[in-house]
């Protein structure tokens, strides 16, 4: 795949909110926050901040750990990315297919019984009237998928401590994995999907502001466990730039889902993606809320994905730089 780049200075930063940022945008920042993007984007750290750290801000890092998160600096990565997202998806066009207003409101489609379109994996991108590459093209908006095949199928196995078991955010710009999935029901733990928690809605907003105000310096990030189990929390199972929602117990199912997130920032109650015969193709958008659906330990499912990778995503249309992409080059 090749690189991405993007010209990371202040002064770029600055032209992509003013070209980008929503009215609607500014002002849940501002309420939110209790400053504005423009006294962020002029706030005197700017000017010691090292040029390292900058293209990390304007690059595909999950999170920077930055002083200026305190004011808000992970939401404007999130809403500038996705409005980036959103201006490349409608210069290509992606609103002329027909499953673009069901995919931008709720972030996930499910294809079932697909083979009925083609008995085999390969088929899927191989068929005569290519559906999965234009579906792909239009969730991204790419000209580049950087990929035409699947994985062979693979069979998971659950274990006892699988930090997938924790409802995460992947990253916080829109990225998009693509899975196949075997018949699969709730004890086999199937993908869960908080439908609509992709797009930064003031709720969405608010989730993200707090769990990141505190993320201003790497000496506050503790070391990853990988072995703890019980209600997510920083202190006890380390830090994952995939944030994790706080609270949430994966044993519990519908119960372990804490008051505190879901009730105060108004997320929808997640939904398993259980599937029936045959091949289901199911295509997400993770920078929404998800996770493997907790399962006893010896428990399998099997499934394959995109044979994409890139930017650090497997199973997925290679993560590219939202901010690079703005300009539309053809490697987007």
């Amino acid at each position: 795949m090749r690189t991405v780049g993007v010209n990371a200075t202040i002064h770029e930063l600055r032209r992509l909110a003013d070209m980008h940022l929503l009215d609607q945008d500014r002002t849940a920042f501002a309420q939110i926050t209790g400053s504005t993007v423009y006294d962020l984007l002029n706030d005197p750290t700017w000017e010691v901040t090292p040029r390292k750290t900058l293209q990390k801000v304007m690059g595909i890092h999950k999170v920077v750990p930055h002083v200026l998160n305190a004011r808000g600096l992970h939401l404007l990565r999130a809403l500038l990315s996705e409005r980036i997202a959103d201006h490349v998806r409608r210069s290509r066009g992606s609103q002329q297919h027909s499953q673009y207003a069901r995919f931008m409101e709720d972030g996930i489609l499910v294809f079932s019984d697909v083979q009925n379109i083609t008995n085999t994996l390969d088929g899927l991108f191989r068929a005569n009237d290519h559906q999965v590459e234009r579906v792909l093209h239009m969730v991204s908006g790419f000209h580049r998928l950087e990929a035409a095949s699947f994985t062979e199928w693979a069979t998971h196995t659950h274990v006892a401590t699988d930090p997938q078991f924790y409802m995460h955010v992947d990253t916080y710009h829109p990225t998009w994995k693509i899975f196949v999935f075997q018949k699969t029901s709730l004890e086999q733990g199937p993908l869960h999907f908080v439908y609509g928690s992709h797009r930064n809605t003031e709720n969405k907003l608010r989730w993200l502001f707090n769990r990141t105000r505190a993320l201003v310096t790497t000496r506050s990030i503790s070391a990853r466990a990988r072995d703890a189990t019980g209600p997510f929390k920083d202190a006890t199972h380390g830090f994952h730039p995939s944030l994790r929602v706080e609270g949430f117990e994966p044993k519990l199912r519908a119960r372990g889902l804490p008051d505190a997130t879901f009730r105060r920032f108004g997320f929808r109650a997640p939904t398993p993606i259980v599937t029936g015969p045959g091949m289901t193709l199911v295509i997400i958008d993770v920078s929404g809320l998800h996770y493997r659906g907790w399962a006893a330990p010896g428990a399998q499912r099997t499934s394959a994905g995109f044979a994409g990778k890139g930017g650090g995503c497997l199973l997925c249309i290679p993560r590219k730089n939202p901010y690079a992409c703005e300009q539309l080059p053809d490697n987007c």
